[in-house]
């Protein structure tokens, strides 16, 4: 495991921006301790399955609210085939963001952004969409991932033209290994190993659909819903679709398309302060970036400070890992009660993941029978007879 100097969630950047009758006691006594009286029990579970359904209660308590401490009590949902397995408690719940090792899971990259009051580490992955872009006012990063072997620099010098939109990624059937090329509109190109003459037919920015009459527009020249129409054509018939940079799948497929296709969007918007983090096998990490209004690319060197838009904000790339992945790890920060909270594993047959019930925080998970939520918080005392 390679440790990170971030403590907070990834994307938090410092300025910038989830039944039964049955009730469930996982201890009886409480103690005395370092304690928050507005935290402190008695506590509850609360269960509804929809925004209809039926709120359920179910008492909580342990034995020493200031004390992080195993526990071993499991809650199924009645109705669904969900089991939720209680294992922790902790008084002082915090997050620590670890890189670890795993194979064919993309690239990591360590970023250290500073400025005025603002000295924070973080990480990116390229195959993770929540973990990919720091967006800001202040300026941004976009972490793109190549896929093919031996790109020339042919590739490289293409991806610096102003009429670049992107990069387009096509795997022939039982292909492991796509081929890729640097997209401009209106471009004609022959795919490898006589799988036919792909064509970009259209480019929108800002894909939209008019209600009315069913047409797809571009509401913008801003890069808000990248998509392209492409045509592919063979000897014997030809194919068209859409593909779309936000919503496409890794790698998307078509029943009525013979390739698997993804299209990655590449255009900065011509905005200084902007970066395009881009890595790939046996390839060094490069940074493609707009400077004196012309696209700049060059290879990252790591601890060089590199300009955001905003005077006296920057970067720099301390490392990059490749087949590796970033997780958020929970960890007891002290024995205070200060952000008390309940960590388990929900298993509903097909889905296990860890749950971590923060105070007041409500959890969701999507079921076949609805949206299951969830919410750790003070227990409501039902009100007194002949009161109003």
């Amino acid at each position: 495991m390679l440790p990170a100097r971030s403590t907070g969630l990834p994307g938090a950047l410092g300025a910038w921006g989830m039944i039964t009758a049955f009730v469930m006691i996982l201890n009886t006594v409480c103690s005395a301790g370092p304690h928050d009286a507005f935290l402190g029990g008695p506590w509850e579970i609360t269960i509804r399955i929809g925004l209809e359904g039926k709120v359920l209660h179910f008492p909580i308590s342990v034995a020493n609210e200031s004390k992080a401490q195993p526990l071993h009590q499991v809650l199924p949902v009645m109705g669904t085939s969900v089991r939720i397995n209680f294992e922790h408690y902790v008084p002082d719940l915090t997050w620590e963001v670890h890189c670890v090792k795993e194979p064919k899971s993309g690239y990591a990259a360590r970023l250290r952004i500073q400025g005025e009051q603002l000295d924070q580490t973080l990480w990116l992955q390229s195959r993770d969409s929540t973990r990919r872009i720091i967006s800001s006012p202040i300026g941004g990063i976009e972490m793109k991932e190549l896929l093919s072997e031996g790109l020339d620099a042919e590739f490289f010098r293409q991806l610096t033209d102003k009429a670049t939109v992107g990069v387009l990624s096509l795997w022939a059937p039982e292909q492991e290994i796509p081929f890729e090329i640097v997209v401009q509109p209106d471009m004609v190109v022959t795919l490898p190993r006589d799988q036919g003459t792909l064509s970009i037919v259209e480019y929108m920015p800002h894909y939209s659909v008019d209600r009315a009459s069913k047409e797809a527009f571009s509401q913008s020249d801003q890069p808000i819903n990248p998509a392209l129409k492409i045509k592919l054509e063979r000897k014997d018939a030809s194919y068209e679709r859409w593909v779309w940079d936000r919503f496409s799948t890794h790698p998307h497929e078509s029943p009525d398309f013979p390739l698997r296709v993804v299209f990655s969007n590449y255009y900065l918007g011509k905005t200084d302060g902007k970066y395009l983090l881009i890595v790939g096998d046996a390839q060094r990490a490069r940074l493609l970036f707009y400077k004196d209004d012309m696209p700049v690319m060059e290879p990252v060197q790591l601890g060089r400070s590199y300009a955001f838009a905003q005077a006296g904000y920057g970067f720099n790339v301390e490392e990059t890992v490749q087949d590796a992945i970033v997780r958020n790890v929970w960890k007891n920060r002290s024995d205070r009660l200060m952000r008390p909270a309940l960590i388990g594993s929900l298993d509903s047959g097909r889905v296990q993941k860890q749950v971590v019930l923060e105070f007041n925080k409500p959890y969701h998970f999507k079921t076949e029978s609805g949206t299951l939520v969830l919410i750790y918080r003070q227990r409501v005392p039902p009100p007194k007879l002949g009161s109003q």
